[in-house]
């Protein structure tokens, strides 16, 4: 990382090199190819490049997935070579690290848990990238039933041997752990009301609004100005890409994923 920049504010339409590392699951996938353009056209005329490690119930811990699609754990993701490389030539670098709690309901202890957003973080630090991190939506800590937990369980993770008051137990654990971060972490804040029906996902109407927080703190990372939220095509379009890419890179591998995802 070009050593001038990490103290400076960023001028406004400053031809400068950017990278932004996104980290994330099912939400991520759903919203990559929107935030992604999003963070470029808003930054814009500085060179942004944005690479992305994701997939719908990806854990940072432990190997995980969907289906018949089981992803290597984020925290051993090759997406820290390519950043390395690429942060090596950037003037500013941001990080982003989202949808936490797969691991939770694949039975990860709580220990082990913070252990690997600590590693990740750290990884992210050496980078020189400026964190931003997506805490565990409070709907669950709060309005979790016994029926909408068994429910989620059910649909989404099936060999699930997690109880609903250890699950509770170990979202409010993380997520005061998060909460404790310290060194500059922005944690994005309010995502909540955009939430579906499982409180885990973003509503497909919702989308736009919970990306442009993200969007807004990972901007405030950078100490750009905010361009204003994401505009409602572009989470069309990355709804679009997910499918695409989850079905024909992932459950059929047609096709090879784009060199910028992991």
């Amino acid at each position: 990382m070009k050593k001038f920049s990490n103290r400076q504010p960023l001028p406004p339409g400053a031809g400068l090199e950017i990278l932004c590392v996104l980290l994330g699951a099912s939400n991520l996938s759903r919203g990559y190819y929107g935030l992604a353009e999003h963070l470029r056209r808003g930054l814009a005329p500085a060179n942004v490049k944005v690479v992305g490690a994701l997939g719908p119930g990806r854990g940072y811990s432990v190997a995980s997935g969907f289906a018949n699609v089981v992803y290597p754990p984020l925290k051993d993701s090759k997406i820290f070579e390519a950043a390395k490389r690429l942060a090596e030539e950037s003037d500013r670098v941001a990080a982003l690290i989202s949808d936490i709690g797969n691991d939770v309901m694949n039975g990860v202890p709580c220990e082990q848990i913070m252990a690997d957003l600590t590693g990740t973080m750290e990884k992210l630090r050496a980078l020189g990238a400026r964190l931003v991190v997506a805490p565990i939506p409070k709907n669950l800590e709060r309005r979790l039933t016994p029926a909408a937990f068994n429910i989620l369980r059910s649909l989404f993770y099936p060999r699930s041997g997690m109880t609903l008051e250890t699950t509770i137990l170990t979202i409010r654990r993380v997520n005061e752990f998060l909460e404790g971060l310290e060194g500059g972490v922005r944690l994005v804040r309010g995502l909540e009301p955009y939430c579906g029906w499982d409180m885990i996902h973003y509503g497909p109407f919702d989308m736009r609004r919970a990306w442009s927080l993200v969007a807004e703190e990972i901007f405030a990372a950078l100490e750009a100005p905010s361009p204003g939220g994401v505009r409602s095509g572009l989470m069309r379009e990355s709804l679009q890409s997910h499918l695409a890419r989850i079905i024909f890179c992932d459950m059929i591998p047609l096709r090879k994923h784009a060199p910028d995802l992991f």
